[in-house]
């Protein structure tokens, strides 16, 4: 099943995209429904590099809902005079067998950037709920999201 949420954020495009390219963002923005410990490697690189990350999935930062490998990297196409930047995660895991993840940053007016989580989900006979978990969990990202950008993502780390 898929999810797309998008919203506009108060930044530059070229500030959020070396945010988003950062594992201490999606920690931030997760909390407190998810927390992504670090299993291989043992710690989360300062940027996602491309490739291969394990992860273990605690709900609400304390229940252990399995692992997932976030699979990561980078696309950009060109639309019209503008450049969208994609990080994508072709994910998979315990509980949910696929979770492919896509964050489009493209340039809107002068200082402000359009953002857009795509996410497809497959969890068998669990797909609905897991969707269901995911609308809320990306529309509380994108929450704080707005949140870190209209202070200039300050708080972070």
């Amino acid at each position: 099943m898929k999810i797309e949420l998008s919203t506009t954020l108060q930044a530059p495009a070229d500030q959020v995209w070396r945010w988003v390219q950062r594992p201490a963002l999606l920690n931030w923005v997760a909390a407190p429904l998810v927390k992504f410990r670090p299993i291989q490697p043992t710690t989360l690189p300062e940027v996602w590099a491309d490739g291969e990350v394990r992860v273990s999935l605690l709900l609400f930062g304390v229940l252990p809902v399995g692992s997932q490998v976030i699979r990561v990297h980078r696309e950009e196409e060109q639309e019209g005079e503008q450049s969208a930047r994609y990080l994508v995660d072709m994910g998979e895991g315990d509980l949910v067998k696929t979770w492919h993840h896509r964050i489009r940053v493209v340039p809107e007016r002068p200082g402000t950037t359009h953002y857009t989580d795509s996410v497809v989900v497959e969890a068998g006979p669990l797909t609905l709920f897991v969707w269901m978990f995911a609308q809320v969990f990306y529309r509380h990202r994108q929450r704080r999201l707005r949140e870190l950008a209209r202070g200039g993502f300050k708080n972070v780390e």
